[in-house]
């Protein structure tokens, strides 16, 4: 049975609970704690289709096969992103990333089914960038701030609302 701890303990019992405490907490402080994360470089762009409108929304990802890290972000309605890795707006890390984008569109058979919503999609983005393998998109990621702008396919048949045929 084990003893509670009292303060009017003898002073070799005092001695094995400091140096429990010193081993143990340390040792819990260092779990989950490796070398730190490579250093992050902040990105700024944009994606546009070649006849220079943007696409309103979607997702882009950038991909380091050198260190197997990747990298999110939003577009926003005026086709611009940053990206993040580690924390917010913190960028990607350096080197070449393979690129993809992606767009989900809600369901076509709902949307076509006599919905009086108006879908403002715009026109979306060919499925061939939402793939490393077909996306033909990259980007070398430099240290200080980068710039970068995608030129991306539209998707080739859709309708006025922007919905897939």
């Amino acid at each position: 049975m084990v003893k509670p701890f009292r303060f009017g303990t003898r002073l070799k019992d005092m001695r094995k609970l400091i140096l429990a405490f010193l081993i143990c907490v340390p040792a819990l402080l260092s779990i989950g704690c490796g070398p730190g994360n490579p250093a992050t470089y902040p990105i700024n762009g944009t994606v546009e289709f070649a006849d220079g409108t943007k696409p309103k929304f979607g997702n882009i990802e950038f991909y380091s096969p050198e260190l197997k890290i990747n990298a999110r972000g939003k577009i926003e309605r005026d086709g611009s992103f940053t990206v993040s890795t580690f924390g917010d707006n913190d960028g990607a890390v350096g080197g070449v990333h393979q690129v993809v984008i992606m767009q989900q569109v809600g369901n076509y058979l709902i949307a076509k089914s006599g919905s009086k919503i108006r879908h403002d999609h715009g026109s979306l983005i060919d499925s061939s960038h939402f793939d490393y393998r077909t996306s033909g998109l990259s980007c070398d990621v430099k240290p200080g701030p980068n710039d970068v702008r995608f030129i991306v396919k539209k998707m080739p048949r859709q309708d006025s609302e922007g919905m897939p045929h």
